[in-house]
């Protein structure tokens, strides 16, 4: 399973890949399946759906009591690459394939480097996500960093030639174009 980790605090935050299988740490956040894997399972070439697992305060293994398919917050769409917002939210990556040109041949990672990747804010205590209206759609391939407990990420076109770096908030986002 493509799941994407992020440590508190954020001054430490980083994205990590993780296959199949994962290091257990106590009091971690959801950890949330990458948009590549995401855009892998559209392929048909993974078999297991995105999703989102959590470890418990004070335990050694996934809640069992918690597996969510990301499609259930999106309506369908697939989704990843989690990005924090501050307090309870993250931002997801949320694909319209109706953006996109995919054919037979298309490689997973042409997939989320198409402009076709909307924001989406998900609060995680009421588990509940809604696009993010003020940003369009953009690759799903984001650098995130902090600065000063502020979250900016540098959101690229769909060229590689340029980027906008943007901050990212439980709010909503402010971009600097």
């Amino acid at each position: 399973m493509g799941l994407s980790r992020f440590e508190r605090p954020l001054a430490r935050a980083s994205t990590v890949l993780l296959p199949r299988s994962i290091e257990l740490v106590p009091a971690m956040p959801p950890l949330v399946s990458s948009a590549l894997a995401g855009a892998a399972y559209h392929l048909d070439r993974l078999e297991t759906e995105p999703c989102a697992l959590r470890i418990l305060k004070d335990a050694d293994a996934f809640d069992p009591d918690f597996a969510l398919r990301l499609s259930e917050l999106t309506g369908g769409a697939i989704a990843g690459d989690p990005i924090p917002a501050g307090g309870d939210s993250l931002f997801l990556r949320v694909f319209e394939e109706g953006l996109a040109t995919i054919g037979e041949e298309t490689k997973t990672f042409e997939i989320t480097g198409q402009p076709a990747w909307h924001w989406w804010r998900w609060d995680t205590a009421a588990n509940e996500a809604a696009p993010v209206g003020e940003l369009v759609p953009s690759p799903a391939n984001v650098s995130f960093f902090e600065v000063d407990g502020r979250v900016f990420a540098i959101d690229e076109k769909d060229d590689s030639t340029a980027s906008t770096l943007i901050e990212l908030t439980a709010e909503g986002a402010r971009s600097s174009a």
